[in-house]
């Protein structure tokens, strides 16, 4: 199974126009982006240090395998913006930096003007429909409003599910979309079920995240590749920064 350091997606509109964008991994779920001057991370956990500075954080939710206060820090400068759930203000009070807090909405678009460049996103719910932590008890219950984003990046989008099933709140997309999905299994997603989903999706580039921190995640992430038709779809393996 062939992995990169980055990946840098190749993806144009009907006019030939593609957008310079540059996806690296570090723990689990964290990614960085970098679209032209911008750095936008999504729940950035075990950061090394030196890390670029973020203009955006996007949070999925609080588990401490997608939140840590003092990853946060490493990557801050006074106009860095923060996007979390509704359910994590408490968990944020303490910083003064602008707080974009959110509820799942696919039908809306949210806009972020950073170094005079346009970000929008939409908020996709992220929840589990079969992966129990007790007998009655979901390990992402879909009543917390814990979500996922949907990026818009010139004439590309990232689509970084968070922690979550395969629901059928899910979106469809196009090629031009590349999606972040979690193969971990027991509380999310099993291989073969994300690449059941991939199937269907619309999109036609995967990168695998959240299969670190448990010894069956490497067992999900073989399988996830397994089932996958190489004709239609390509999943890029990204190496964890450390």
């Amino acid at each position: 199974m062939k992995s990169v350091r980055e990946f840098k997606p190749n993806f144009t509109d009907g006019m030939g126009n593609a957008t310079e964008v540059t996806v690296c991994r570090y723990y689990q779920s964290a990614i960085r982006i970098n679209w032209l001057e911008n750095f936008i991370y999504i729940d950035p956990v075990k950061l090394p240090d030196n890390q670029p500075l973020a203009d955006i954080v996007f949070l999925t939710h609080p588990h401490k395998d997608h939140f840590q206060v003092e990853d946060i820090k490493k990557i801050l400068k006074q106009e860095t913006v923060l996007v979390a759930p509704e359910s994590m203000q408490s968990e944020l009070a303490e910083f003064a930096h602008q707080k974009i807090f959110v509820k799942p909405d696919a039908n809306k678009t949210i806009d972020i003007l950073v170094n005079q460049k346009k970000v929008g996103f939409e908020v996709i719910p992220a929840y589990n429909i079969n992966k129990f932590r007790s007998e009655n008890e979901l390990f992402h219950p879909k009543e917390n409003l814990w979500v996922g984003y949907l990026i818009y990046l010139g004439v590309m989008s990232v689509y970084h599910m968070g922690d979550t099933d395969a629901h059928n709140e899910i979106p469809s997309t196009d090629y031009r979309t590349l999606w972040l999905i979690p193969v971990g299994g027991k509380c999310l997603m099993t291989g073969k079920e994300a690449a059941d989903l991939a199937a269907r999706c619309g999109a036609e580039t995967f990168i695998p995240i959240h299969y670190d921190s448990a010894e069956a995640g490497q067992k999900e992430l073989n399988e996830f590749v397994e089932n996958i038709d190489p004709n239609v779809q390509t999943v890029i393996i990204l190496d964890r920064i450390i």
